[in-house]
């Protein structure tokens, strides 16, 4: 081997920590593989290693061996049409999935509440055996330690306290800390994990369920990193001080800001990450995040490395050592796609502030259109109500100058003089059947009269009166018809004082202040003329 495929061999054994026996199958899976470092890693990951390398011994030449014509037309296909990138060609990592959720409903048959300890229902096969005892001996004997451990496993009996175990202990972790409570009381990791260290850690351990960890990894494009361990054993917790309390570890963590989601194997959520990713030894840990093999697929969310061994990283800084190594070499993918997701995020703010904006812009201009046609309708009716107001005031002067008072009995009637701070004095007899209604009536139509004549220039209130008559004519009175005057001024009696209110059920009769003679003033309500 030359130098390079040394170091690339090197990094093999430091991402895989494959054990020293497998030696030479991983340089066949090198040799198949073609040297591309990540395609054998993935590999090596993706299938049920060492066996993935005999049978790709077999089926599987090295690009020394195909034939010239078969390279040529895949240089052929990938130059002119681009679509070798599309054939199931690419190497794939193991793809990432999210847990099932069975462990939820499992709560009758373990429960932390009752501390009930699950006895694992014996595979059928622990039986058969039991029955040929000799032909199992030869078979642990013969095929070696692995297959001896995998036999154990098939029949649910664990060969060893870090062997992933066959079923969980307890349902959930408890609501709350309690006293006296056995092994599995615990509120959470981080409860178990600093009543292993006797104090408090600065780990940020991510809070939740696996499968939030796993979407926010997968919806924020960040790292996620799983460690699994069994409080059962004394191996975990060796662990535990050894590598998750170390500083550089929390340093990385940090740092890095990757999400660590740990858990016990003891409890069901736990357990059922650990058979999912099939986990065979504890404790474990493995590399999540949202990146394909080569960069150049789609990225789906792939397990990136596996760490099921860690007798070679007596140095916890080796542990964060290959973590940095592995994520250095997938992270351009991760920040692309977070650039990406950036633009995106940017392109729909702006799509949203565009739309925001054109909402505002239209409301503005329905905003702009309704007080348009709230003046246009507050001009009608202003130019209605002074049109009213002229009609309202010509009528009332024609039937002004013609009341008569004649034949008017004494005792009928009240006589009251009326002037203003204008020189307005006017003495006039009302009916005692009129009300102060009427009287405002006669004061406001005297002194439009008396300003009419002062504009048109007449001197006889007939040639007026004519004037309005002939006016009238060309003129629809009925709009009239509803208009309530608004007077402007209010008429006082100084002695003794009394408002007169314009009301039209009030008779002069009744009001002593005038009846049956009396004196009033003309006040104008501007406070100008205060």
């Amino acid at each position: 081997m030359d130098a390079e495929q040394q170091e690339k061999l090197k990094q093999l054994k430091e991402i895989t920590q494959y054990p020293d026996e497998d030696n030479d199958k991983v340089l066949r899976l090198l040799r198949v593989t073609n040297w591309n470092l990540e395609t054998a890693i993935s590999r090596y990951f993706e299938n049920d290693f060492p066996s993935l390398v005999d049978d790709l011994a077999d089926i599987a030449p090295s690009h020394q061996d195909i034939p010239s014509n078969v390279v040529d037309f895949r240089e052929r296909m990938d130059r002119n049409f681009g679509l070798i990138d599309h054939l199931d060609l690419a190497p794939k990592l193991p793809k990432a999935i999210q847990i099932a959720n069975n462990w939820r409903f499992q709560a009758g048959i373990y429960s932390q509440q009752q501390q009930q300890v699950l006895v694992p229902r014996r595979h059928p096969v622990f039986f058969v055996l039991l029955l040929v005892p000799r032909l199992f001996f030869f078979l642990s004997i013969t095929l070696g330690g692995w297959l001896h451990r995998l036999l154990w496993k098939l029949i649910g009996i664990s060969n060893g306290p870090n062997d992933f175990p066959a079923k969980p202990r307890y349902y959930q972790y408890a609501l709350e800390e309690k006293e006296g409570e056995s092994t599995g009381s615990y509120t959470s990791f981080k409860h178990y994990l600093e009543s292993v260290l006797g104090e408090s850690s600065d780990l940020k351990i991510f809070e939740g369920e696996f499968n939030e960890a796993f979407n926010t990894a997968k919806t924020e494009v960040k790292w996620l990193l799983v460690v699994l361990v069994n409080s059962e054993s004394e191996e975990s917790s060796k662990f535990i001080k050894k590598y998750l309390n170390n500083e550089a570890f929390i340093r990385f963590i940090n740092e890095r800001d990757v999400l660590l989601w740990c858990g016990d194997v003891s409890y069901a959520e736990a357990h059922e990450v650990g058979r999912t990713y099939r986990v065979p030894f504890l404790p474990f840990s493995c590399l999540i995040a949202n990146a394909s093999a080569t960069g150049q697929t789609m990225p789906l969310m792939s397990t990136i490395a596996r760490f099921q061994s860690f007798k070679g990283l007596d140095d916890p800084r080796k542990l964060t050592k290959k973590l940095g190594k592995v994520m250095d070499n997938f992270e351009p993918q991760l920040v692309a796609q977070r650039y990406d997701k950036q633009e995106a995020e940017l392109s729909r703010l702006i799509r949203q502030q565009q739309d925001e904006a054109y909402e505002q812009s239209l409301l503005k201009d329905k905003q702009r259109t309704q007080e348009k046609r709230q003046k246009e309708e507050f001009e009608r009716q202003e130019l209605l109500r002074l049109q009213q107001r002229d009609i309202y005031f010509k009528l009332g002067a024609i039937k002004l100058l013609e009341r008569t008072d004649s034949d008017w009995v004494k005792g009928e009637y009240t006589r009251l003089q009326i002037r203003n701070n204008e020189g307005l004095r006017v003495l006039q007899n009302f009916a005692k059947d009129e009300t102060l209604y009427d009287v405002y009536k006669f004061v406001s139509t005297k002194m439009y009269i008396s300003q009419a004549m002062a504009e048109e220039g007449f001197k006889d209130e007939q040639e007026l009166i004519n004037k309005f008559e002939e006016e009238l004519s060309l003129l629809d009175v009925t709009v009239v018809d509803g208009y309530e005057h608004q007077f402007e001024f209010e008429l006082i009696s100084p002695l003794p004082k009394y408002n007169l209110k314009p009301d039209k059920s009030t008779k002069v009769a009744e009001v002593k202040a005038i009846w049956p003679n009396g004196n009033i003033l003309v006040e104008s309500l501007d406070a100008d003329d205060d």
